[in-house]
């Protein structure tokens, strides 16, 4: 039998990260770094992986990659593909 909170073969994230909710970046999970986060998207990718997988379960939130806020100085995570500018020629 399953402990409440437990996932079945999924690790959890020790409680001492450095996420953190930012008020001044819209409620936003903040990472401490490029590397922090970077680690949370390839964490999301397995556990989303393993909950289709294992529970027939299909998620419609996909983060894809970090970027750096200015508002914050710190690091968040986005679905929204990179966006390339357009130069002038």
């Amino acid at each position: 039998m399953a402990r409440a909170g437990h996932t079945r073969g999924l690790r959890r994230r020790p409680r001492s990260t450095s996420r953190v909710r930012v008020r001044g970046c819209g409620g936003k999970v903040r990472f401490r770094d490029h590397e922090e986060a970077v680690e949370h998207l390839h964490h999301a990718a397995s556990a989303r992986q393993a909950a289709s997988l294992v529970e027939g379960v299909v998620t419609t939130l996909h983060a894809l990659r970090a970027y750096a806020c200015q508002a914050c100085h710190g690091w968040h995570v986005t679905s929204q593909p990179r966006t390339t500018e357009a130069v002038p020629a």
